[in-house]
Protein backbone atom coordinates (compact mmCIF):
# COMPACT_ATOMS: atom_id res chain seq x y z
CA UNK A 1 0.00 0.00 0.00
CA UNK A 2 1.35 3.42 -0.95
CA UNK A 3 2.04 6.39 1.31
CA UNK A 4 1.58 4.78 4.71
CA UNK A 5 5.17 5.16 5.92
CA UNK A 6 7.26 2.30 4.49
CA UNK A 7 10.21 4.59 3.74
CA UNK A 8 9.80 6.29 7.11
CA UNK A 9 9.89 2.87 8.76
CA UNK A 10 13.26 2.20 7.11
CA UNK A 11 14.49 5.56 8.43
CA UNK A 12 13.43 4.47 11.92
CA UNK A 13 15.34 1.20 11.59
CA UNK A 14 18.38 3.09 10.28
CA UNK A 15 18.39 5.52 13.21
CA UNK A 16 17.82 2.82 15.82
CA UNK A 17 20.41 0.33 14.51
CA UNK A 18 23.06 2.98 13.79
CA UNK A 19 22.55 4.50 17.25
CA UNK A 20 23.58 1.23 18.92
CA UNK A 21 26.75 1.13 16.84
CA UNK A 22 25.75 -1.46 14.25
CA UNK A 23 26.86 -0.86 10.67
CA UNK A 24 24.07 -0.09 8.20
CA UNK A 25 24.02 0.00 4.40
CA UNK A 26 21.17 2.11 3.04
CA UNK A 27 20.03 2.49 -0.56
CA UNK A 28 17.36 4.83 -1.93
CA UNK A 29 16.86 6.86 -5.12
CA UNK A 30 20.10 5.58 -6.68
CA UNK A 31 22.12 6.65 -3.64
CA UNK A 32 24.06 4.18 -1.51
CA UNK A 33 25.12 5.10 2.02
CA UNK A 34 27.27 3.24 4.50
CA UNK A 35 26.88 4.20 8.16
CA UNK A 36 29.94 2.90 9.97
CA UNK A 37 30.24 4.29 13.47
CA UNK A 38 30.96 8.04 13.26
CA UNK A 39 31.64 7.78 9.51
CA UNK A 40 29.12 8.04 6.67
CA UNK A 41 30.12 7.10 3.13
CA UNK A 42 28.11 7.85 -0.02
CA UNK A 43 28.11 6.54 -3.59
CA UNK A 44 25.92 7.58 -6.53
CA UNK A 45 24.75 4.35 -8.18
CA UNK A 46 22.80 5.92 -11.06
CA UNK A 47 25.52 5.18 -13.61
CA UNK A 48 27.01 1.95 -12.28
CA UNK A 49 25.89 -0.88 -10.03
CA UNK A 50 27.70 -0.93 -6.66
CA UNK A 51 30.09 -3.82 -6.09
CA UNK A 52 29.73 -6.22 -3.20
CA UNK A 53 31.17 -5.30 0.16
CA UNK A 54 34.12 -7.18 1.60
CA UNK A 55 33.63 -9.95 4.14
CA UNK A 56 34.25 -7.54 7.01
CA UNK A 57 30.89 -5.89 6.25
CA UNK A 58 28.81 -9.06 6.13
CA UNK A 59 27.42 -8.27 9.58
CA UNK A 60 25.84 -5.05 8.29
CA UNK A 61 22.09 -4.61 7.89
CA UNK A 62 21.16 -3.60 4.33
CA UNK A 63 18.09 -1.35 4.02
CA UNK A 64 16.61 -0.98 0.52
CA UNK A 65 13.95 1.63 -0.26
CA UNK A 66 12.45 0.51 -3.57
CA UNK A 67 9.00 2.08 -3.45
CA UNK A 68 9.70 4.28 -6.49
CA UNK A 69 8.69 3.07 -10.00
CA UNK A 70 11.20 0.62 -11.41
CA UNK A 71 11.64 2.59 -14.63
CA UNK A 72 13.04 5.46 -12.60
CA UNK A 73 15.32 3.63 -10.18
CA UNK A 74 17.11 0.34 -10.79
CA UNK A 75 17.72 -1.81 -7.72
CA UNK A 76 21.34 -2.50 -6.63
CA UNK A 77 21.01 -6.16 -7.60
CA UNK A 78 24.66 -7.08 -7.13
CA UNK A 79 24.39 -6.17 -3.48
CA UNK A 80 20.92 -7.57 -2.99
CA UNK A 81 21.99 -10.96 -4.33
CA UNK A 82 24.85 -11.15 -1.84
CA UNK A 83 23.75 -14.08 0.37
CA UNK A 84 25.72 -12.78 3.35
CA UNK A 85 23.80 -9.54 3.86
CA UNK A 86 20.66 -9.30 6.00
CA UNK A 87 18.30 -7.25 3.81
CA UNK A 88 15.18 -5.32 4.78
CA UNK A 89 13.36 -4.00 1.72
CA UNK A 90 10.47 -1.54 1.56
CA UNK A 91 8.67 -2.22 -1.71
CA UNK A 92 5.52 -1.40 -3.62
CA UNK A 93 3.32 -4.24 -4.95
CA UNK A 94 5.31 -4.17 -8.20
CA UNK A 95 6.39 -7.81 -8.82
CA UNK A 96 9.61 -6.52 -10.38
CA UNK A 97 10.69 -5.43 -6.90
CA UNK A 98 10.71 -9.11 -5.89
CA UNK A 99 12.73 -10.60 -8.74
CA UNK A 100 15.97 -10.53 -6.75
CA UNK A 101 14.47 -12.84 -4.11
CA UNK A 102 14.43 -15.88 -6.39
CA UNK A 103 18.07 -16.61 -5.60
CA UNK A 104 17.75 -15.91 -1.89
CA UNK A 105 16.59 -18.49 0.68
CA UNK A 106 14.69 -17.66 3.85
CA UNK A 107 12.73 -14.72 2.46
CA UNK A 108 9.88 -13.41 4.61
CA UNK A 109 7.30 -10.85 3.52
CA UNK A 110 5.53 -8.69 6.08
CA UNK A 111 2.73 -6.17 5.64
CA UNK A 112 2.96 -2.70 7.15
CA UNK A 113 -0.60 -2.27 8.34
CA UNK A 114 -2.22 1.16 8.20
CA UNK A 115 -2.13 3.07 11.50
CA UNK A 116 -5.14 3.02 13.79
CA UNK A 117 -7.43 6.07 13.71
CA UNK A 118 -6.44 6.95 17.28
CA UNK A 119 -2.76 6.90 16.28
CA UNK A 120 -3.52 9.30 13.45
CA UNK A 121 -5.35 11.64 15.80
CA UNK A 122 -2.59 11.55 18.41
CA UNK A 123 -0.07 12.41 15.71
CA UNK A 124 -2.22 15.23 14.33
CA UNK A 125 0.38 17.77 15.44
CA UNK A 126 2.48 16.56 12.50
CA UNK A 127 -0.03 18.13 10.16
CA UNK A 128 1.35 21.50 11.26
CA UNK A 129 4.19 20.73 8.85
CA UNK A 130 1.72 20.93 5.98
CA UNK A 131 -0.74 23.60 7.10
CA UNK A 132 -0.05 27.30 7.67
CA UNK A 133 -1.73 27.10 11.08
CA UNK A 134 -0.27 25.26 14.06
CA UNK A 135 -2.40 22.34 15.18
CA UNK A 136 -2.40 21.52 18.87
CA UNK A 137 -4.05 18.12 18.95
CA UNK A 138 -7.47 16.53 18.47
CA UNK A 139 -9.39 19.49 19.93
CA UNK A 140 -7.99 22.09 17.52
CA UNK A 141 -10.60 23.50 15.13
CA UNK A 142 -9.60 24.07 11.52
CA UNK A 143 -10.74 27.46 10.33
CA UNK A 144 -11.67 26.17 6.87
CA UNK A 145 -14.05 23.52 8.14
CA UNK A 146 -15.26 24.24 11.64
CA UNK A 147 -14.82 20.57 12.53
CA UNK A 148 -12.34 19.23 15.07
CA UNK A 149 -9.22 17.71 13.58
CA UNK A 150 -10.21 14.35 15.08
CA UNK A 151 -13.50 14.37 13.18
CA UNK A 152 -11.75 15.51 10.01
CA UNK A 153 -9.24 12.67 10.18
CA UNK A 154 -11.83 10.00 10.92
CA UNK A 155 -14.08 11.23 8.12
CA UNK A 156 -11.19 11.38 5.63
CA UNK A 157 -10.05 7.84 6.49
CA UNK A 158 -13.58 6.48 6.11
CA UNK A 159 -14.03 8.14 2.73
CA UNK A 160 -10.54 7.81 1.21
CA UNK A 161 -8.52 5.21 3.13
CA UNK A 162 -5.05 5.54 4.65
CA UNK A 163 -2.92 6.90 1.79
CA UNK A 164 -1.16 9.80 3.57
CA UNK A 165 -0.80 11.99 0.49
CA UNK A 166 -4.49 11.60 -0.25
CA UNK A 167 -5.43 12.37 3.35
CA UNK A 168 -3.32 15.54 3.33
CA UNK A 169 -5.03 16.73 0.16
CA UNK A 170 -8.46 16.06 1.65
CA UNK A 171 -7.59 17.81 4.93
CA UNK A 172 -6.40 20.80 2.92
CA UNK A 173 -9.91 21.04 1.51
CA UNK A 174 -9.06 19.55 -1.89
CA UNK A 175 -11.46 16.60 -1.75
CA UNK A 176 -13.04 17.58 -5.08
CA UNK A 177 -9.62 17.33 -6.75
CA UNK A 178 -9.02 13.93 -5.13
CA UNK A 179 -12.45 12.74 -6.28
CA UNK A 180 -11.58 13.77 -9.82
CA UNK A 181 -8.27 11.88 -9.69
CA UNK A 182 -10.06 8.73 -8.49
CA UNK A 183 -12.59 8.99 -11.31
CA UNK A 184 -9.79 9.52 -13.84
CA UNK A 185 -7.87 6.49 -12.58
CA UNK A 186 -10.95 4.31 -12.77
CA UNK A 187 -11.31 5.15 -16.47
CA UNK A 188 -8.08 3.19 -17.09
CA UNK A 189 -9.28 0.08 -15.23
CA UNK A 190 -11.94 -2.38 -16.21
CA UNK A 191 -13.73 -4.31 -13.49
CA UNK A 192 -11.74 -7.49 -14.14
CA UNK A 193 -8.43 -5.66 -13.63
CA UNK A 194 -9.70 -4.08 -10.44
CA UNK A 195 -10.74 -7.52 -9.20
CA UNK A 196 -7.19 -8.81 -9.85
CA UNK A 197 -5.83 -5.88 -7.84
CA UNK A 198 -7.92 -7.07 -4.90
CA UNK A 199 -6.72 -10.65 -5.26
CA UNK A 200 -2.98 -10.32 -5.79
CA UNK A 201 -0.06 -7.92 -6.15
CA UNK A 202 0.00 -6.56 -9.68
CA UNK A 203 1.79 -3.60 -11.20
CA UNK A 204 -0.63 -0.69 -11.39
CA UNK A 205 0.34 2.91 -10.87
CA UNK A 206 -3.17 3.63 -9.62
CA UNK A 207 -3.37 0.90 -6.99
CA UNK A 208 -1.78 2.92 -4.19
CA UNK A 209 -4.76 5.23 -3.76
CA UNK A 210 -7.42 2.63 -4.62
CA UNK A 211 -6.48 -0.44 -2.59
CA UNK A 212 -5.85 -0.92 1.13
CA UNK A 213 -3.56 -3.86 1.91
CA UNK A 214 -3.20 -5.28 5.40
CA UNK A 215 -2.61 -8.37 7.49
CA UNK A 216 -5.92 -8.84 9.27
CA UNK A 217 -4.82 -11.82 11.37
CA UNK A 218 -1.36 -10.89 12.58
CA UNK A 219 0.02 -13.54 14.95
CA UNK A 220 1.10 -12.83 18.49
CA UNK A 221 4.83 -12.78 19.25
CA UNK A 222 4.41 -15.99 21.24
CA UNK A 223 2.90 -17.88 18.28
CA UNK A 224 5.08 -20.42 16.48
CA UNK A 225 4.28 -18.82 13.12
CA UNK A 226 5.18 -15.29 14.17
CA UNK A 227 8.20 -15.09 11.84
CA UNK A 228 6.39 -16.59 8.87
CA UNK A 229 5.30 -14.34 6.01
CA UNK A 230 2.09 -12.37 6.57
CA UNK A 231 -1.10 -13.26 4.77
CA UNK A 232 -2.22 -10.17 2.87
CA UNK A 233 -5.83 -9.14 2.42
CA UNK A 234 -6.94 -6.28 0.16
CA UNK A 235 -10.03 -4.13 0.10
CA UNK A 236 -11.42 -0.87 -1.30
CA UNK A 237 -9.50 2.14 -0.03
CA UNK A 238 -12.63 3.97 1.10
CA UNK A 239 -16.29 4.82 0.64
CA UNK A 240 -15.64 7.40 -2.10
CA UNK A 241 -13.94 4.78 -4.27
CA UNK A 242 -16.71 2.24 -3.67
CA UNK A 243 -19.39 4.77 -4.65
CA UNK A 244 -17.42 5.70 -7.77
CA UNK A 245 -17.25 2.02 -8.75
CA UNK A 246 -20.99 1.66 -8.20
CA UNK A 247 -21.67 4.63 -10.46
CA UNK A 248 -19.42 3.18 -13.15
CA UNK A 249 -20.27 -0.53 -12.93
CA UNK A 250 -23.53 -0.68 -11.00
CA UNK A 251 -24.39 -3.77 -8.99
CA UNK A 252 -21.60 -5.74 -10.70
CA UNK A 253 -19.24 -4.42 -7.99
Amino acid sequence: MASIGKSTFLDYILGWVAAIGHRVIYWANQNLFLFDGPNIYHKDTSSAQPVRFSASYHDAIFLVDSVEPMGKHQLPLRLMQDPHLFIIQAASPNPAHKEWRKKRPYIREFVLNPPEEDEMIQASGLFSLFFPLTLTGPDFRLGLHGFTIAKDIKSAIKDYGYNMRTLLDVLRGNSAVVDGIIELRLTTLDLATFQRMLETDIEARTSGSLITSLCSQRPDQTDSGYLNSDTTSRTFAGAVLYKALLRRHGCSV
